[in-house]
């Protein structure tokens, strides 16, 4: 599962999720995609009844707060206050679909950013760009155009690969 929050991160995690978090994550997508009551979503994701947060008593650890899925959940909230305006934002926030993305070759990704195919090669390994296999168990990747439009080669990179 890919999701991207309204920083421009990408969140992913393996799925099926084990089954009560897979109900609850796919009980919030509902409720934000029906623009359910913020306050319920907030209430709910931020309580006991979130199978992440249900063995410590609704406490929200450093390994909870970690996990993608809790970052996607806190961003569906998160992004359920900003329709509703009681959520501020700073203007910069992605505020399209959290689902939707689409995916290019590494090579036209590359040349899209002036970039070399080895040198997003390295931007993916890092984590800084989401890659996939264009086909299960293929060798060739195609590249999240969300996560690399909000990415930046490095300017001194760049120019060190211009030098004679």
């Amino acid at each position: 599962m890919y999701y991207h929050g309204l920083a421009g991160q990408t969140m992913q995690w393996d799925e099926p999720l084990e089954a009560p978090l897979q109900s609850f994550w796919e009980s919030m997508v509902r409720a934000y995609r029906e623009e359910l009551d913020y306050h319920l979503m907030e209430r709910q994701v931020y309580s006991a009844a979130n199978p992440l947060l249900a063995p410590t008593e609704g406490m929200i650890t450093p390994t909870v707060w970690q996990e993608p899925v809790f970052q996607a959940l806190m961003d569906l909230v998160y992004r359920r206050g900003i329709a509703v305006g009681l959520v501020g934002t700073n203007g910069s926030e992605d505020l399209a679909d959290p689902f939707e993305d689409t995916w290019v070759p590494v090579v036209v990704a590359a040349q899209h950013k002036a970039v070399t195919v080895p040198g997003l090669h390295k931007a993916i390994a890092r984590g800084d760009v989401v890659a996939r296999s264009q086909k299960p168990g293929g060798s060739r990747l195609e590249v999240s155009q969300r996560s690399l439009d909000h990415w930046t080669p490095n300017p001194v990179r760049q120019a060190a690969r211009k030098q004679p």
